[in-house]
């Protein structure tokens, strides 16, 4: 109760900074440089070699941390929630015109935080960072064409083109050989995952089990060992399961149909709201709206694609950016957002002291 009164308070305080435009743009660059700061530590983590989290002694964390996540694949997550947000500031930076300074600080953000995706070697984080550079990249040439510069031939091609160059150098770079040795060595171990038979488990047996109306909020490590031993399966019951890995499922499992359902607008539905607010007419949003706009939508699917195969959303960390992401794409884009919302009516001073 008190995370989830903790999240749904940070979305409001999120949802009322987006209402004036200095804290919208605050807020923006808030987000980007925590998770250039994350990123970057993870990065000396790896080329330093380090076994652990520095402020961790002994081998506690394993061998699959990343910055201060213990697990690889949230640290994925938390990569592609953080990055369409820094690749934003860099085609804002370009399109306004800023300063060089502010020009190289973020377009090498965004090379470091392409290389952290390679470098953390997490399979769904590499494939999904890829896929939202792509939508990126396709959006921006289609919706920028109409400016006299895209409409040269040569400039046409020239942006995508770059943009691919720049990421294959950098997957060259910082770690392409090592994520292809990981994808050749676990490939049978992709195809015959044991998360699959959790799957069928909580499908077969967990869901039917708990009804309609769910298990209650926190309580699937508490109910899926009852499925396992029903469905007899020694192999699944080898293992303590915290979570499904699949927030989609856990979230049916433990909030039940009509929670998923709310879950579900909040976040898809919020971003299907963002998505049709940027195929307006472009009159309609500023460029930086439009910017921050489609870095929220593209944050919320990367972490919707990622609960596919994993558990971002049940991490606090994740959820509060995730909150975030909602709350821009809920209130960032409506008719009279780029001016600022809430003003105060000035009273004379001798209308004050007759009051």
């Amino acid at each position: 109760m008190l995370l989830a009164t903790g999240m749904m308070g940070a979305f409001a305080t999120a949802a009322d900074m987006l209402t004036d435009a200095k804290w919208r743009n605050r807020l923006w660059v808030t987000v980007a440089l925590v998770g250039v700061s994350l990123i970057f530590f993870g990065v000396i983590q790896r080329l330093s070699g380090a076994r652990a989290i520095f402020w961790v002694w002994g081998d506690r964390t394993g061998r699959t941390f990343f910055a201060t996540f213990r697990y690889h694949a949230n640290a994925g997550a938390f990569i592609n929630l953080v990055t369409p947000f820094i690749v934003g500031r860099v085609l804002l930076a370009f399109r306004q015109e800023a300063g060089h300074a502010g020009k190289v600080f973020w377009c090498l953000a965004s090379f470091v935080a392409v290389a952290a995706a390679f470098l953390n070697v997490s399979r769904a984080a590499m494939v999904i960072t890829m896929f939202l550079l792509a939508v990126f990249a396709v959006w921006w040439f289609f919706t920028e064409r109409e400016r006299r510069e895209v409409h040269r031939p040569r400039m046409r091609w020239l942006a995508p083109t770059a943009v691919i160059l720049a990421i294959s150098l950098l997957a060259y770079a910082f770690g392409l050989e090592r994520s292809i040795t990981r994808w050749i060595d676990s490939a049978d171990n992709l195809i015959n995952n044991l998360r699959y038979q959790v799957y069928d488990i909580i499908w077969d047996q967990t869901l039917p089990a708990v009804g309609w109306g769910g298990s209650g909020p926190g309580t699937f490590e508490l109910v899926f060992p009852l499925s396992i031993k029903a469905a007899q399966n020694e192999e699944v019951g080898r293992w303590y399961w915290m979570a499904a890995h699949e927030d989609y499922l856990q979230t049916l499992v433990e909030w039940g149909v009509l929670g998923g359902i709310l879950w579900g607008a909040l976040i898809l539905g919020g971003m299907t709201l963002g998505c049709v607010r940027l195929l307006r007419p472009r009159a309609h949003l500023s460029s930086e709206t439009r910017y921050l706009l489609v870095s929220a939508c593209l944050a919320l699917l990367g972490v919707c694609l990622h609960s596919l195969v994993d558990f971002p959303l049940q991490i606090g960390s994740l959820q509060l950016y995730t909150a975030v992401a909602c709350a821009v794409v809920w209130m960032v884009g409506r008719t009279g957002s780029d001016q600022r919302v809430r003003r105060r009516r000035r009273v004379p001073p001798a209308e004050a002291n007759e009051t």
